[in-house]
């Protein structure tokens, strides 16, 4: 009877076991796929946004190039891939008086390229919206339109 027992505790003892060991396996490989996606998705995200900075600071580049071209003695300043500063020449004297805050207009503009670039998409994605709503509400429908459009292209 004794040889039974130890059998059945001996069986029971590795089915647990058994079940560890699935549960540590499953739980590593979730480690593994979870960590190579941080990385990857990680790394694809930096080099967009990389990318994004190269194409805003070139960009920039080109204004700092035009406005010493044709500026007339304006100047552009690079602050970051964002900002960018227009000053006039020194000993410039601001002439433009504005009335309603009693002020001089400055001799010093600040931009910010990424927010126009912002205020852009959305006034496009406006006119989008505009110009379906004015599509949808012609009497011979938006696909006879469409063509019509296509085919004076």
């Amino acid at each position: 009877m004794r040889t039974h027992k130890s059998s059945l505790h001996g069986h029971n003892s590795r089915r647990p076991t058994l079940l560890h060991l699935v549960c540590v396996a499953a739980i590593f490989g979730f480690l593994v796929f979870a960590l190579q996606s941080i990385f990857l998705t990680g790394n694809r995200i930096s080099d967009l946004y990389r990318e994004e900075v190269r194409t805003l600071s070139g960009f920039q580049l080109n204004v700092q190039q035009c406005v010493a071209n044709r500026g007339l003695g304006l100047t552009a300043k690079i602050i970051d891939h964002c900002k960018l500063v227009l000053k006039f020449p020194e000993g410039t004297n601001s002439t433009w008086y504005n009335e309603q805050f009693k002020i001089y207009e400055p001799l010093e503009y600040t931009y910010d390229v990424c927010e126009a670039i912002l205020l852009w998409e959305q006034y496009r994605n406006m006119t989008t919206v505009l110009t379906r709503e004015y599509l949808d509400a012609r009497p011979d429908g938006w696909l006879e339109y469409a063509a019509k459009r296509i085919a004076q292209l």
